[in-house]
């Protein structure tokens, strides 16, 4: 099993984006499993110090609208590299996968606290969206720039962009 490195993982990054508490998220994921999840356990879920069961799961998935192969690459995933296993503190990392790529783009945006640029117009994935808007609401300092090449192309992006927009005022 996987155990946190510091960064938060994906699965907290969605609940966070949802403004729940552990308490909430807990309550909210017991409504649909029927199961009786308390704070505790999903801060163990989280931060991978505890592996989260099949039924379970399946309701955080729902809950966030995510799929199990973001939201649990902390608890199941990737074996460390040699590299990353001899204390090397530099790691190049190559992404295969889409959703490694989404995670290293939630990444790098809940680490920015001076400045954020986000390039192109078609990234439209709900959690990296929504990890931008948490990062400009938590952050009023954080300069971010989008720079587009044309206008959105899609629904979502169009609807983070007003989203941003009554956030912060662009002036």
């Amino acid at each position: 099993m996987a155990t946190g490195s510091g960064a938060d993982s994906l699965l907290k990054r969605a609940r966070l984006a949802r403004n729940l508490t552990l308490e909430e998220a807990a309550e909210a994921l017991n409504a649909i499993t029927g199961l009786a999840a308390d704070a505790s356990l999903v801060s163990a879920w989280e931060s991978g110090r505890r592996r989260t069961g099949m039924r379970n799961r399946a309701g955080l998935c729902q809950l966030y609208g995510e799929r199990p192969e973001a939201l649990f690459v902390h608890q199941d995933g990737p074996a460390a590299s040699v590299l990353e296993t001899s204390g090397t503190a530099v790691v190049v990392e190559v992404l295969t996968r889409w959703t490694d790529l989404v995670e290293a783009m939630i990444g790098v945006v809940a680490g920015a606290r001076e400045q954020l640029v986000v390039t192109g117009s078609r990234s439209r994935e709900k959690a990296y969206l929504a990890a931008v808007e948490t990062a400009v609401s938590q952050h009023p300092d954080l300069v971010h720039y989008r720079v587009l090449y044309g206008p959105p192309r899609h629904r979502a992006l169009a609807d983070h962009l007003v989203r941003l927009l009554e956030l912060r005022d662009p002036g």
